[in-house]
């Protein structure tokens, strides 16, 4: 890769990812830094550590009503559909703190 096909990749990244986001990466890459990331499960489980809902933050939104109040219409096919797949859903969908929704259910039947 030449000097030309680099200098267009920095520019690129400065206008995506600002200065700051830049300058990481080339100082990174200059100097062979290597960073130590964690998983992606590892990091889904650190922001659902800091973002758990309590069960009182949980019990305000069910009884919080909106001046709005759209139905929402969740649409499922439903054909072949393994037990467990069902059950799974029913029971995230039971789980959510906004209740003006219905479970439309489709076969192909």
């Amino acid at each position: 890769m030449n000097i030309r096909d680099n200098i267009n990749k920095i520019k690129y990244y400065l206008r995506r990812y600002g200065l700051f986001a830049t300058l990481k990466k080339v100082l990174k890459r200059l100097f062979h830094i290597k960073e130590n990331r964690k998983s992606n499960q590892e990091q889904y489980k650190i922001w659902m550590e800091k973002n758990e809902l309590t069960e009182e933050i949980i019990e305000n939104q069910k009884q919080h009503k909106f001046e709005y109040e759209p139905k929402i219409s969740i649409v499922v096919p439903m054909y072949n559909t393994p037990e467990i797949f069902f059950k799974e859903l029913i029971n995230s969908i039971q789980g959510q703190t906004y209740c003006n929704w219905e479970l439309i259910l489709a076969d192909r039947k």
